[in-house]
């Protein structure tokens, strides 16, 4: 996706028009870097880093969700919103060091300002967290109880601080309607997102210093214009680049994936050697799959284009009194309304009847609340980019000799390799299966990561590690 131009501004330049990806708030469709800067967050200060560390540090010692609703009768009354406060009051404790002995009222403001610190890092950097960002959320959910919050003595939200209102909040709002910040922000690739192939070093180095050029031009120019320093005017230009570059990185694989599926996998014939058919009785309606495994895939590629939009949201429509288990089902309307938009947009550009059932499962059982509806589908490019890593990364191994006798030994070519993984991936990826698994959207999603777990047991696995291969899900701190 590209984004769009960016309203005339007496302060453009000739740098010319540059690709970017960004997402809209409810929508695939193009919007301009100021729309995109309502919902990034800014970035971290050193300071706010070293309170980041603190709470991070509390939450990973907290046993928060294990004390509360652990018991029938911890859900009946008073006992279960005392044991919300005391849960409170430990995180709290935990994170006052010099402050020991003060009341919590008297640090409030500290309170919501480290939990916001926490809240914005997640949503910047989506794969940090991992095992202290649920707890975190709950908590502060649970904090909006009427019961607690009037025990507590006053409230641990504060809002985001996002990019578009700290700008206009220091005069510098002009500076989301220069046509030379879509250079400042873009993201540069060092592959071509089409082919995959390296590009040319020095066009990318020139790419970058351009780059650095623009961007210096409007640090200059906008913190002599508003009140904001140098340095916190770079600070909002890197917040927006940082959002484009998550939203690109992720995309970017999806994108990989439809084209090794167009350019090796036609609907219309089988291709020899390397069926999408789960068993033999389907052999005739082979044509299905190819459109099924581009379905989902595409579906993927516009959640990952709204991800910093839905990253936002519920750290807002969270905050509001419940009477419920801190696994609150919530409806999400707005995320659901993303969701289905999404999916209707990817129906009619099928050109092709949807393969399966097009449910989405978010406010039930399976999907409680938009929390946990985010993480999954973040969760996409774990398993997508080792693939297009190994994928992109065959050529270049088979320059070993001995490489490329082993793979000519079991697979014929490096082709066939290539093929003998993509062929596995589209047909167990998106076949319903894994525990709870099925032909629902969600369903297929947790098909592939299924499929992750056996992949140690694949006749190309050998290879898969010596292309360095570490495996799908990285590190949970």
């Amino acid at each position: 996706m590209v984004l769009q131009p960016s309203a005339s501004s007496n302060r453009s330049s000739s740098v010319g028009s540059v690709s970017s990806t960004a997402v809209s708030s409810l929508s695939a469709t193009l919007i301009s870097v100021a729309d995109l800067a309502r919902w990034v967050p800014l970035r971290l200060t050193p300071e706010e880093r070293s309170l980041l560390d603190v709470l991070e540090q509390t939450l990973h010692v907290s046993e928060y969700t294990d004390h509360v609703d652990v018991t029938a009768a911890a859900r009946r009354g008073g006992l279960k919103t005392r044991r919300i406060l005391e849960g409170i009051l430990e995180c709290s404790n935990g994170s006052r060091t010099s402050w020991a002995g003060r009341d919590p009222v008297d640090n409030a403001a500290l309170f919501q300002t480290m939990f916001e610190i926490g809240r914005r890092n997640k949503v910047l950097n989506p794969t940090s967290m991992r095992t202290t960002y649920g707890k975190l959320m709950y908590l502060l959910q649970d904090a909006q109880n009427p019961s607690v919050a009037k025990s507590l003595g006053f409230s641990l939200h504060k809002d985001m601080v996002l990019v578009q209102p700290y700008l206009e909040e220091h005069n510098c709002a002009d500076l989301l309607q220069d046509s030379r910040l879509e250079c400042a922000v873009q993201h540069i690739h060092d592959r071509d997102p089409v082919t995959g192939q390296r590009l040319d070093r020095a066009h990318v180095q020139a790419m970058v210093e351009g780059k650095r050029r623009v961007t210096d031009q409007l640090v200059e120019t906008y913190s002599a214009s508003g009140s904001l320093s140098p340095e916190n005017v770079l600070r909002a230009i890197d917040s927006l680049a940082d959002a484009v570059a998550y939203v690109e990185s992720n995309v970017q694989p999806v994108q990989r994936m439809l084209q090794y599926l167009e350019d090796n996998f036609d609907p219309h014939r089988e291709t020899p050697g390397f069926t999408l058919a789960l068993g033999a009785l389907e052999v005739m309606t082979a044509q299905l799959f190819p459109i099924r495994t581009a379905h989902n895939l595409s579906l993927s590629g516009k959640v990952m284009r709204i991800c910093i939009v839905c990253g936002s949201v519920p750290t807002t429509t969270c905050f509001r009194p419940h009477k419920h288990t801190i696994y609150t089902i919530l409806n999400c309307p707005r995320v659901r309304k993303v969701m289905h938009t999404l999916l209707h947009q990817t129906q009619q550009e099928a050109g092709a009847a949807w393969v399966g059932l097009s449910v989405v499962h978010l406010g039930d059982r399976d999907v409680p609340n938009a929390l946990i509806f985010i993480d999954k589908y973040t969760q996409i490019p774990r398993f997508l980019n080792p693939i297009v890593g190994f994928l992109q990364s065959l050529p270049e191994l088979c320059r070993d000799e001995r490489i490329d006798a082993y793979v000519k030994e079991q697979f014929g070519s490096e082709h066939r390799l290539q093929m003998a993984v993509l062929a596995d991936y589209f047909k167990h990826g998106f076949d319903g299966s894994g525990d709870d698994g099925g032909s629902c959207i969600d369903g297929r999603l947790t098909s592939s990561w299924n499929w992750t777990s056996r992949v140690a047991k694949k006749s190309y696995y050998n290879v898969l590690m010596l292309s360095g291969f570490q495996g799908f899900d990285g590190d949970f701190r």
